[in-house]
Protein backbone atom coordinates (compact mmCIF):
# COMPACT_ATOMS: atom_id res chain seq x y z
CA UNK A 1 0.00 0.00 0.00
CA UNK A 2 1.13 3.49 -0.73
CA UNK A 3 0.92 6.11 1.99
CA UNK A 4 -0.60 9.37 0.91
CA UNK A 5 1.32 12.43 1.91
CA UNK A 6 -0.53 15.61 2.74
CA UNK A 7 1.11 18.86 1.74
CA UNK A 8 0.79 21.76 4.15
CA UNK A 9 0.74 25.25 2.66
CA UNK A 10 0.98 28.60 4.43
CA UNK A 11 0.03 31.73 2.47
CA UNK A 12 1.62 35.17 2.70
CA UNK A 13 -0.27 37.26 5.28
CA UNK A 14 0.22 40.45 3.22
CA UNK A 15 -1.13 39.47 -0.21
CA UNK A 16 -2.14 35.80 0.20
CA UNK A 17 -0.81 34.97 -3.30
CA UNK A 18 2.51 33.31 -2.48
CA UNK A 19 2.65 30.04 -0.52
CA UNK A 20 5.27 28.11 1.40
CA UNK A 21 4.90 24.34 1.45
CA UNK A 22 5.89 21.86 4.16
CA UNK A 23 5.70 18.10 4.62
CA UNK A 24 4.70 18.12 8.27
CA UNK A 25 4.47 20.28 11.38
CA UNK A 26 7.76 21.02 13.11
CA UNK A 27 9.08 23.05 16.01
CA UNK A 28 10.82 25.68 13.84
CA UNK A 29 10.29 29.27 12.73
CA UNK A 30 11.26 30.48 9.27
CA UNK A 31 11.37 34.04 7.99
CA UNK A 32 10.88 34.49 4.26
CA UNK A 33 10.12 37.08 1.60
CA UNK A 34 7.03 36.96 -0.58
CA UNK A 35 7.77 36.58 -4.27
CA UNK A 36 4.72 38.66 -5.23
CA UNK A 37 4.58 41.64 -2.89
CA UNK A 38 8.26 41.51 -1.71
CA UNK A 39 7.30 41.91 1.97
CA UNK A 40 8.68 39.77 4.80
CA UNK A 41 6.86 37.39 7.10
CA UNK A 42 7.66 34.70 9.62
CA UNK A 43 6.09 31.23 9.66
CA UNK A 44 5.67 29.20 12.83
CA UNK A 45 5.48 25.61 11.59
CA UNK A 46 4.28 24.35 14.97
CA UNK A 47 1.02 26.31 14.75
CA UNK A 48 1.13 26.89 10.95
CA UNK A 49 0.64 30.64 11.32
CA UNK A 50 2.19 33.41 9.24
CA UNK A 51 3.11 36.63 11.06
CA UNK A 52 3.83 39.96 9.36
CA UNK A 53 7.31 41.32 10.14
CA UNK A 54 9.49 44.19 8.98
CA UNK A 55 12.85 43.69 7.34
CA UNK A 56 15.70 44.16 9.81
CA UNK A 57 19.20 45.14 8.72
CA UNK A 58 21.83 42.45 9.00
CA UNK A 59 24.45 42.89 11.65
CA UNK A 60 27.72 44.15 10.35
CA UNK A 61 30.30 41.38 10.10
CA UNK A 62 33.99 42.20 10.51
CA UNK A 63 35.96 42.25 7.28
CA UNK A 64 38.38 39.30 7.04
CA UNK A 65 41.00 41.46 5.27
CA UNK A 66 41.28 43.93 8.16
CA UNK A 67 43.83 43.13 10.86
Amino acid sequence: MEATQTIISVACPWCEKSEIFADKNADINVSCRCTWCKKYYKIDFKTLRAIKIRAAPRKSLPNKNEN
